[in-house]
């Protein structure tokens, strides 16, 4: 079930027990400041970015890291990390 904000509604909810924390408002508007049209012309992909736009990527591309930081490991993802590590003592 999706909401009509960009994180989808998952504010509150849990996963795995844990509560989702994340804020999607602060995604959301470092999302639209670092979004720009992309150059299409071969004079504009020339130019390099100015310091303000360069902030602005980076501190969505920050806002997006840490956001995908806090999310819990799936359980599928842990069952596989643990079957390889099985096998790597196995094989040892």
């Amino acid at each position: 079930m999706r909401s009509g904000h960009p994180a989808g509604g998952l504010i509150g909810k849990t996963f795995r027990g844990q509560r989702m924390n994340h804020d999607p408002k602060a995604v959301a508007h470092a999302a639209s400041d670092a979004a720009e049209p992309v150059p299409t012309s071969p004079a504009r992909r020339a130019r390099k970015l100015d310091p303000a736009a360069r902030d602005r990527i980076a501190r969505g591309l920050r806002l997006l890291y840490a956001e995908a930081l806090m999310q819990p490991v799936p359980d599928t993802l842990e069952g596989l990390v643990a079957d390889l590590a099985a096998r790597l003592e196995d094989s040892r």
